[in-house]
């Protein structure tokens, strides 16, 4: 028994030895697990800067959104792998890049290539989210489906830039029906419009000219000559070859433009110079089952393209591409939308996510992804991207860019390219919506001017801010009229006057602002 009972404590000892190896391995193992996991999950992002920086740190996803300041030429973080967008901001000189982490506690070198803002100018107040710039003036206008279009008249150093839909005429032509599209070339603005039977005896359409030096209107007729006087019931005022109860899209193609209804099989091309012999062009169908009713066409030069999204259900969507030939390309996802933003370009946006893909081969080739974006169009060589930063110019090749112009205190409502440049429109605190013309050649020599205003407005002393040009003028907040009896007659408050005006005075001068370059203008001193 005594024998029985050794043997006993003696396997018990060994198998508790075995049973607390067993636990330590599985422990070692599994911590050496969860350590590389670890490991394969980080990365190192070292940057650098040749000043004193700012840097926004993003992880496309959202999962990581660091600010922080680069101070003695580097800095090192520890960040989960992923792409990220990296925004540098050094006094009015900046740079944006996408740069992507593999993990393994690899180090990714960056080194920021600041730029300087670009250069900005006044062009007008309250435009509409669809706006066009000639050179010369701005026109605006609600987009497709409004009646109204507005000349923005420049400020002068008696008058402030103000809006009027009665465009300078030479025989009494006046834009009537509902605006369709809009087609600017190098001397003119053409504007197409729709009249329903509803509002005469029968529908039609009309084409109307906008000189981009004046603003002058008159009609672009197809079948006439128009007459000396305007009259808009004479066939010089119908657009021929269109049907009555359509409603067309207007988009730049090739010499000319397209006109196209909602859900294209076709669409028509006309030469800008003649209108005459347009050519009507066969749209491929697409080849997956997709939503036919989500047609969206765009063009882009000498190319036409139209994306489907997926049915209800499906993962498909597809783009039918023409140029030349015809091409169809199917994406694995849905996209809210697609455009042409460039020779061989697609920009998609899933929310504020956009896709940027080539085309040039048989399958979409994916350039990049950008999140927390408001809008995106092709500008020369790069991208013009818009995000809570300001307005980017990215380079989908080497993905990396500078912020041409940025928000820093106003909301952005809308953009539209010019050339290589472009306009954006703005709202600041008592300034209203302004629209600024951003040239891309040049670099900004107003000091922020712009910014300059905000800082004015925060003063309690003033009312409201108008900009245009060179010239700013100010309404200053003179409070209730009240009754002056030495002169019989309601009037500002004299002694209120002279401290508000005295106020505004040395908070314009406090500004720094280069009195050679732009003029303010008290509108009630």
């Amino acid at each position: 028994m005594v024998q029985t009972k050794m043997y006993l404590d003696f396997i018990s000892r060994i198998s508790q030895n075995i049973n607390r190896r067993s636990v330590l391995i599985v422990v070692s193992i599994l911590v050496v697990f969860l350590s590389l996991v670890w490991v394969s999950n980080y990365s190192f992002i070292t940057l650098s800067s040749a000043s004193e920086t700012t840097v926004n740190v993003y992880k496309q996803g959202g999962e990581y959104d660091r600010t922080t300041k680069i101070t003695n030429g580097k800095l090192k973080l520890l960040v989960p792998k992923g792409s990220y967008e990296l925004t540098f901001r050094a006094s009015d000189s900046s740079h944006y890049s996408i740069v992507k982490t593999k993990g393994f506690l690899t180090n990714v070198l960056f080194t920021a290539e600041l730029k300087p803002e670009n250069s900005r100018s006044f062009i007008g107040g309250n435009a509409g989210p669809c706006a066009y710039y000639t050179g010369d003036i701005l026109l605006s206008s609600k987009c497709e489906g409004n009646r109204e279009l507005k000349l923005h008249v420049p400020a002068t150093a008696s008058t402030p830039t103000y809006t009027t839909t009665q465009l300078p005429t030479k025989d009494g032509t006046a834009l009537f029906g509902t605006i369709e599209g809009v087609h600017t070339t190098e001397t003119e603005t053409l504007v197409l419009t729709k009249v329903s039977a509803e509002d005469e005896e029968f529908g039609y359409h009309s084409l109307f000219s906008i000189d981009n030096a004046n603003g002058t209107i008159r009609l672009r007729p197809t079948n006439s000559k128009p007459s000396a006087s305007f009259d808009a019931h004479e066939p010089s005022a119908i657009f021929t070859g269109l049907a009555s109860d359509a409603t067309y899209s207007m988009s730049s193609y090739k010499n000319g433009f397209l006109l196209s209804e909602k859900y294209p099989k076709s669409v028509i091309y006309y030469e800008t110079s003649t209108l005459a012999n347009p050519k009507t062009i066969i749209l491929n169908p697409p080849k997956e089952k997709v939503d036919p009713n989500s047609a969206y066409l765009s063009s882009y030069s000498d190319s036409i393209a139209v994306y489907y999204s997926a049915k209800n259900g499906g993962s498909k969507s597809e783009l039918v591409y023409v140029n030349n030939s015809t091409k169809h390309f199917v994406f694995s996802r849905s996209f809210d939308k697609a455009y042409l933003c460039g020779n061989f370009t697609l920009c998609a946006f899933k929310k504020e996510t956009l896709f940027l893909y080539n085309l040039t081969g048989n399958k979409p080739a994916e350039l990049g992804v950008l999140e927390r974006v408001n809008y995106a169009e092709r500008l020369g060589n790069s991208i013009l991207v818009i995000n809570k930063s300001g307005a980017i110019l990215f380079d989908p090749q080497t993905k990396n860019g500078h912020i041409a112009y940025s928000l820093d205190g106003y909301s952005f409502d809308s953009a539209q390219t010019y050339k290589n440049n472009f306009i954006v429109s703005v709202r600041g605190n008592k300034t209203g919506k302004i629209a600024m013309l951003i040239d891309t050649t040049l670099i900004d020599d107003t000091n922020k001017v712009d910014k300059k205003l905000l800082e004015l407005s925060k003063s309690n002393e003033i009312e409201s801010i108008s900009p245009y040009g060179k010239y700013v003028y100010i309404v200053p907040s003179l409070g209730e009229i009240a009754y002056n009896e030495s002169t019989n007659s309601f009037d500002y408050s004299s002694e209120k006057r002279l401290a508000t005006n005295t106020s505004i005075n040395q908070a314009v001068t406090s500004l720094g602002v280069d009195k050679s370059k732009f003029v303010f203008i008290n509108t009630n001193p």
